[in-house]
């Protein structure tokens, strides 16, 4: 008797008690994982100080905006240490707001031209640090002109600038700011810690440039020894594989062409560290190393197909 007219023969006498039987032979399976994950790399910080303030005593406004700058560079600097500034835009020179004041637009986007073309190989995202501490909406020509400056940066690098804010609520809402913090007064120790706790989770910038992989071996050396066959179980979007056919479906081994995969990833450039992620993209097989036409179990209620003719994997987990 052949061993399948013995397995179908076990089916027959079994089928009526329901039980499951198991071939003395079975398929050797198992699972295995190809895994690819990039790597991010840290960006440069260049940042502009625009300081906003409103001072009622006079005698204290020099100290007010200097102790600011000197608050944020430290807290930049702890967080990461390639720290380029422009230079500060005071908007408010004598702490007392006015109408009509506007950004130098065309000023900060010939510096940034001016460190894109001295750092070629750094993707340079701008962080516009706003001081602001009246709880007032912002004068038209200073949302203006921030709108003007993140149109005309987005326009030049591809990614709009990143928008920290240190001042009230009602601004926070108008201007739509990627970081907001609160504005209590100059010296304030628990804005000494705001700021370094915002900077340590957004920065460094981390860039990942993309991915257009070479076509790279999809099992490993000892794998592609042991196995005779192999399933495709699951593969992720980012990915496709060649020498295999469609997911579930069993083939051979051609250990002198062996299945590939190859990785096509989006660039991720200057996020900030909080919102970034590394991409992991995963290919599953189940693997036979003996026995792949045989039962991995015997099922009385259904038709019994071996291994390698069932479309579909048959082991759980990962591994």
């Amino acid at each position: 008797m052949t061993g399948h007219w013995i397995a179908a023969a076990a089916v027959a006498l079994c089928a009526c008690g329901g039980t499951l039987f198991v071939d003395p032979n079975p398929p050797r399976l198992r699972r295995a994982v190809a895994q690819y994950t990039t790597r991010a790399s840290a960006e440069p910080l260049i940042y502009v100080p625009l300081i906003d303030l409103y001072i009622e005593d006079p005698n204290t406004c020099v100290f007010a905006k200097s102790w600011f700058l000197d608050a944020a560079q430290k807290a930049m600097q702890a967080a990461t240490p390639n720290l380029l500034g422009l230079a500060t835009q005071d908007l408010a020179p004598d702490c007392t707001q006015r109408e009509g004041v506007a950004l130098d637009v065309d000023g900060i986007v010939r510096d940034l031209r001016l460190l894109a073309a001295n750092n070629p190989q750094a993707h340079l995202r701008l962080v516009i640090l706003y001081a602001n501490n009246l709880a007032l909406p912002l004068p038209a020509a200073r949302s203006q002109s921030l709108s003007t400056l993140s149109a005309k940066l987005t326009a030049l690098q591809g990614m709009p600038p990143l928008l920290w804010l240190v001042g009230s609520k009602v601004l926070a809402r108008q201007l739509a700011s990627d970081t907001a913090l609160d504005w209590t007064y100059a010296g304030d120790p628990a804005m000494v810690t705001a700021l370094h706790s915002a900077t340590q989770l957004s920065l460094p910038l981390q860039t990942e440039v993309g991915t257009v992989s070479q076509q790279q071996p999809l099992l490993s050396g000892a794998d592609l020894v042991r196995a005779q066959e192999i399933k495709l179980c699951g593969l992720d979007p980012e990915a496709t594989v060649t020498g295999l056919p469609a997911p579930g479906l069993s083939a051979r081994l051609d250990r002198a062409a062996p299945p590939a995969w190859q990785i096509t990833l989006p660039p991720q450039l200057a996020a900030s560290k909080a919102l970034f992620s590394p991409h992991t993209v995963v290919a599953k097989v189940e693997l036979c190393d003996g026995n792949c036409d045989r039962y991995y179990r015997v099922d009385p209620d259904q038709l019994q197909r071996g291994w390698d003719t069932i479309n579909g994997c048959l082991l759980g987990g990962s591994k």
